[in-house]
């Protein structure tokens, strides 16, 4: 099972939400809320990019199901 942690360091400006672990490719994506026209109200990012499966890491299936199965009320 993927691991989720709290965090509270700041990134992008904002704080972030919760550190997950992809199932599929194990890249530790960093969940923080975003304010963005047009975008989903949680963006994410990774120091990891190069190990994900289904590049690029804002359009990855996989990173956005790890994501919502930890928010499932967000749209993303």
């Amino acid at each position: 099972m993927p691991s989720v942690s709290a965090a509270i360091e700041p990134m992008n400006g904002q704080a972030k939400v919760a550190t997950i672990e992809c199932a599929t490719c194990s890249a530790l994506l960093e969940v923080y809320p975003q304010d963005v026209s047009g975008e989903p109200v949680l963006g994410w990012n990774t120091l990891d990019e190069d190990c994900c499966k289904a590049p690029p890491l804002k359009r990855c299936p996989h990173a956005r199901a790890e994501i919502k199965l930890r928010f499932p009320t967000v749209d993303l």
